[in-house]
């Protein structure tokens, strides 16, 4: 489809990100998504489709982004410290504006369109199982340089542990935890393993 003159492409999904991660799908309007990507929902429609569609390009941008910073560089060359600097750092986002937003898959995942729509259920359960090969990339290298001693079970349970404490870490965070209890979470979980 053609673009909209001087629209960024990359702006647009990102404001779309923000504008879903503050209100959540259902409540987010049409009016809402013009007023934060300044393309009026004519522009919106004809580029980018329905509601649901525009919600599917910032849940896409939301995972490619988190993958590209986080998650490829630790399935590549991550140990344990580098699992405990992530959990930390999402600790970290508490109470900051970050943090009040959370992460649009997780937030997702409460609303009714989670339950009701198949494509929104499968880009869940990529970003879900995307973060859990991660974490067990991650492992393997922490055996593989001694960090750890894990069988394959001991590794896929540890990985399934450390995506359940992450996704805990970032809903709890969007809830106002403090920082320093999401912290003690996160260095437990990593203190566990082994």
């Amino acid at each position: 489809m053609p673009r909209p003159r001087g629209h960024d492409p990359d702006a647009v999904a990102e404001a779309l990100l923000r504008a879903f991660c503050a209100r959540g799908f259902e409540a987010t309007s049409f009016s809402d998504l013009e007023a934060a990507t300044g393309l009026d929902r004519a522009q919106l429609s004809r580029t980018y489709g329905s509601k649901k569609e525009l919600l599917l390009l910032a849940m896409g941008r939301a995972m490619d982004a988190r993958h590209q910073e986080h998650l490829a560089p630790l399935a590549e060359r991550g140990g344990l410290r580098e699992i405990r600097a992530l959990l930390v750092a999402i600790a970290a986002f508490a109470g900051t504006e970050e943090g009040r937003l959370g992460c649009l898959v997780c937030n997702t995942c409460s609303e009714s369109i989670a339950a009701e729509d198949e494509q929104v259920q499968e880009l869940i359960r990529l970003h879900f199982e995307r973060i859990e090969k991660t974490f067990a990339s991650a492992l393997r290298n922490a055996v593989a340089a001694g960090e750890v001693d894990l069988d394959r079970a001991g590794i896929r349970r540890s990985a399934r542990l450390l995506y359940g404490v992450m996704v805990a870490l970032l809903v709890l965070s969007k809830a106002g935890e403090s920082s320093a209890k999401l912290r003690d979470m996160a260095h437990q979980a990593v203190d566990s393993i082994g």
